[in-house]
């Protein structure tokens, strides 16, 4: 199991999906597509949550032009208690049903730095 914050999966998300596009040695390319599944669902709730709490705090601002859908938009007198209530949704821990990644197993595949930084709450160092 991987436990790790809101915050830190979202963080993870673009290098995951860049990761599912390479071609990887079949044991990582079983790990990533585990990670990915367990993931997907918590970024959808997660998502969710987020919207709620746009349609809680939001107010419909009309476009400027008739093309164009209203859209919801949180007004400064909202800002503080919406932003205070991601910052909770982001620091909360999750738990994935997956084992984290090793080091090693990345061989000769090429990461940049950052992203391995993005992946280090899915990483194992051993």
């Amino acid at each position: 199991m991987i436990k790790l914050k809101v915050h830190q999966l979202k963080t993870a998300e673009s290098t995951l999906k860049m990761l599912a596009s390479k071609q990887l040695p079949a044991k990582l390319a079983y790990q990533v597509a585990k990670i990915i599944r367990a993931a997907d669902k918590e970024l959808l709730a997660i998502e969710e949550a987020r919207v709620s709490a746009v349609r809680k705090y939001g107010k419909e601002v009309q476009p400027n032009s008739p093309d164009e859908q209203p859209s919801l938009q949180v007004p400064p007198e909202s800002i503080e208690a919406f932003t205070v209530e991601m910052q909770e949704l982001f620091d909360s821990e999750i738990e994935l049903n997956a084992y984290p990644i090793k080091v090693g197993d990345f061989g000769n595949i090429e990461l940049q730095p950052i992203q391995l930084l993005a992946l280090e709450s899915l990483l194992d160092e051993e």
